[in-house]
C-alpha cells in the first residue's frame, strides 16, 4: 500500500510540474481564435464589436504568455518584452504598416533583434505572433467596419488562422 501511494504520488507530482510548465492555455486560446474566424466568415452579418473584444483578449493571453516565458528564458526576453509592450502601438498603426514593422520584422531590426535567426514555428516567434496577430486583426475589423470591404474579414480569418498553427508551439519545452 505504501509504495502504491508513493507510486501515485510521483505520477502526481510529475501532472503537476507538467501543467505548471504550461505557458498557455492553448485550448482557450484556440476556442477563441477559431470563434472570431467563424464569426469573419458571416461577412455582412459579422457582429465586429464582439470580434474586437475577442481580440483584445487573445492579445491579452498572449500578453501575460510571453512575458511568462521571457521570465525564464532570459536569451527572449528583449524579442517579447518589445512585443508586448508595443501591443498598443501596433492596433494604432495601419494595415501595412502593422504588416512592414512587426509581421517583416523592421521594428524588432531596429532595436538589434534578427528575428530571421529565431525559429520560426520555436515557442518565441510564436508567443510572439499571439500577440501581432489579434492586434492585426483588430486593425482589419475597425478597417471592415469603417470601408465595408470584405476583404478585411478575409484578413481576419488569414491572421488567426495563422496563429493557431504557431500556438501549437508556445508549450514546447523551455
Amino acid at each position: 500500500m505504501k509504495k502504491m501511494v508513493m507510486i501515485v504520488g510521483f505520477f502526481a507530482t510529475l501532472l503537476s510540474l507538467s501543467l505548471s510548465a504550461e505557458v498557455m492555455d492553448v485550448e482557450k486560446y484556440s476556442i477563441i481564435a477559431t470563434e472570431i474566424i467563424r464569426e469573419s466568415m458571416k461577412m455582412e452579418g459579422a457582429d465586429t464589436q464582439k470580434m474586437l473584444q475577442q481580440s483584445e483578449t487573445l492579445i491579452q493571453m498572449g500578453i501575460a504568455s510571453s512575458r511568462a516565458y521571457a521570465a525564464v528564458n532570459p536569451e527572449y526576453t528583449k524579442l517579447l518584452t518589445l512585443t508586448a509592450d508595443n501591443a498598443e502601438g501596433m492596433k494604432a498603426m495601419s494595415l501595412d504598416q502593422v504588416e512592414e514593422e512587426w509581421h517583416e520584422f523592421a521594428f524588432l531590426a531596429r532595436h538589434g533583434i534578427d528575428a530571421e535567426e529565431i525559429e520560426h514555428f520555436g515557442a518565441a516567434i510564436s508567443l510572439m505572433d499571439t500577440i501581432v496577430h489579434p492586434a492585426t486583426s483588430v486593425i482589419a475589423i475597425r478597417a471592415y467596419q469603417a470601408e465595408k470591404d470584405e476583404e478585411h474579414l478575409e484578413q481576419v480569418k488569414a491572421e488567426l488562422s495563422e496563429v493557431l498553427e504557431h500556438i501549437k508551439h508556445v508549450n514546447e519545452a523551455h
